[in-house]
């Protein structure tokens, strides 16, 4: 049975609501505060990778290959519920899925197929963190490395069909990362101080990046790792004295789900913003809550997260 980490559950509930205000954009009219939460939410998704790589014994081929199947099933049904709201393509199957968030989940297959089949987490790490600088190169600094013909067309073309929001050069690194953290025993030291190093390096990284270069890609970034790791370790040091299995299973389907409640309440009027923020967020969490003691009755509705 898996050891119970309290403090990443609830991480990663907070996540989940990270990811939310990624699509609602709570700020949008305050450009200081949309761009000072625009950073911290850009720890989310690396953060719900790493929690993969931790959990996943990548040791026991078998295990590996139900964490595949179970993510291909959680593809296919939620490709089903959104393709009324979208269109269907090959690139999308393969890439970006019907709708936005979606994108995680092929990247997660890929990530954690990468990260099995490398092997050893240092070695991981290392072919992975070159692949993250190639794809933040390419996209994040992309204004930047225009001018460096580096493979020239072939190599252009390669990065606007594939992109760099993937499993290859995106998710495979923070998997690995999260395979080394479960393989090397890490000193102990000041998290909360690395936490906000880390926050601070990076708000200067996009700060450069949107000002300076004019980048229009805000996704990958290199020093979101530091915040990133020093995020998870401390949360991974933080327990309560609660058992949270419901809380984790709440922030997976609130991921899911939450653009569900994104579409029904544009559908209302209701524009991005604040006032979308809280309400897509509660109607999520109530959703997803009545969902997750659903499947405590019955096992099916547990195929949805």
């Amino acid at each position: 049975m898996r050891k119970q980490y309290s403090g990443i559950d609830i991480a990663k509930m907070i996540c989940a609501i990270m990811v939310i205000a990624i699509h609602t954009q709570p700020f949008i009219r305050y450009v200081w505060l949309d761009r000072g939460a625009g950073v911290i939410t850009r720890l989310a998704v690396p953060f719900f990778f790493v929690t993969t790589g931790f959990f996943l014994d990548f040791s026991e081929t078998k295990k590996v290959k139900m964490c595949i199947l179970r993510l291909l099933v959680l593809y296919a049904i939620w490709t089903i519920i959104y393709l009324p709201f979208s269109s269907l393509s090959i690139r999308k199957l393969l890439l970006t899925g019907v709708i936005g968030h979606l994108w995680y989940i092929p990247a997660a297959i890929v990530a954690v197929l990468l990260t099995y089949l490398v092997g050893q987490p240092k070695r991981s790490i290392v072919i992975s963190g070159v692949l993250l600088l190639i794809g933040t190169l390419a996209s994040t600094y992309q204004p930047l490395c225009s001018g460096i013909a580096l493979g020239g067309t072939v190599v252009s073309d390669l990065f606007s069909t594939i992109g760099t929001r993937n499993g290859l050069f995106y998710g495979f690194f923070y998997v690995s990362l999260g395979t080394y953290i479960a393989s090397e025993r890490q000193n102990d030291r000041n998290w909360i101080g690395l936490l906000i190093v880390g926050i601070a390096l990076l708000a200067l990284e996009s700060s450069i990046g949107v000002l300076a270069l004019h980048t229009t890609s805000t996704i990958l970034w290199l020093t979101t790792p530091i915040p990133v790791f020093a995020l998870f370790m401390l949360a991974k040091r933080s327990n309560v004295n609660y058992n949270t299995i419901r809380i984790r299973k709440l922030s997976s389907m609130m991921y899911f789900s939450h653009c569900l409640w994104i579409i029904a309440l544009k559908a209302l009027g209701i524009e991005e913003g604040f006032i979308l923020f809280v309400g897509v967020t509660v109607a999520t969490i109530i959703f997803s809550y009545g969902v997750v003691r659903l499947s405590e009755k019955n096992k099916l509705f547990a195929w949805l997260f």
